[in-house]
């Protein structure tokens, strides 16, 4: 049985850090800079939600590695830039990589990983990967997670409103074997209808479903590791609908009530 596997937060390469930062700014989010990561290569910023989970913007620095023996996050560029992943969170990674073992997933070894922040503490964590050894990525905090997901209302409090994560939405090309690899990775039975199923973890829906049209047969094909879309719960009425794309550099973000 899956130890505690809770949505962490979902990843978008972007080209520029700077840029991605104030166009997430125009959609109305608040973005925090999060800093460099260990091996040096990348840097992220953060867009922290009421619920806990965050989005991501990592972005290469086009410096060499300065450490070999921790994670390096060039991988994750390897489709380009866009919607790139996801990540869970579990206080159980060792029970939670046995687990998926012995259900027949491909899980990577558990690995270091550490980013210091602009204030100069250093955050660190056990991360592991599964299928592609890129994602989802499971990861586990051995610093306070609040240290790496600032939980205060100054920093999740979005000028459009945005509160938690409602659905997030992976495109499959067959239905029982999507069902089939999901929940082997989850541990957890999933509600099915005839081209879609829905897996609940906490307040958060993981929903995989067919495609139904050209947009998302080619995710699939280039990005079927990435979520296709996440609906975020709002607390203004004035923002609901799907945002510029062009501004989220790749993720489709639709806000609802």
């Amino acid at each position: 049985m899956v130890y505690s596997l809770v949505l962490d937060h979902f990843v978008v390469t972007v080209e520029d850090l700077e840029q991605a930062i104030k166009d997430y700014q125009e959609l109305g989010f608040r973005v925090m800079y999060g800093g460099k990561h260990a091996a040096g290569t990348t840097q992220n910023a953060l867009i922290p939600l009421s619920d806990g989970i965050y989005i991501e913007l990592i972005a290469l620095t086009g410096d060499e590695p300065i450490q070999t023996d921790v994670q390096d996050f060039r991988n994750f560029f390897q489709w380009g830039y866009g919607s790139a992943g996801y990540a869970f969170n579990t206080d159980g990674i060792e029970e939670d990589v046995s687990d998926m073992k012995e259900r027949g997933v491909l899980v990577s070894d558990i690995r270091d990983g550490s980013r210091e922040l602009p204030d100069g503490r250093v955050l660190k964590w056990r991360i592991a990967q599964v299928d592609n050894d890129v994602f989802p990525i499971f990861l586990q905090d051995d610093t306070p997670r609040q240290w790496r997901v600032p939980n205060s209302d100054r920093r999740t409090r979005h000028e459009n409103g945005a509160k938690s994560v409602a659905q997030v939405t992976f495109i499959i090309d067959d239905l029982h074997t999507g069902i089939a690899k999901y929940r082997a990775i989850l541990g957890v039975p999933p509600q099915v209808d005839h081209t879609a199923a829905f897996f609940l973890l906490e307040d958060t829906l993981l929903h995989i479903m067919l495609p139904t049209d050209d947009a998302m047969r080619e995710h699939f094909k280039v990005r079927r590791h990435a979520p296709y879309e996440i609906k975020l719960k709002t607390r203004s009425n004035t923002h609901i609908g799907t945002l510029n794309q062009s501004k989220s550099h790749g993720l489709n973000i639709q806000l609802i009530t």
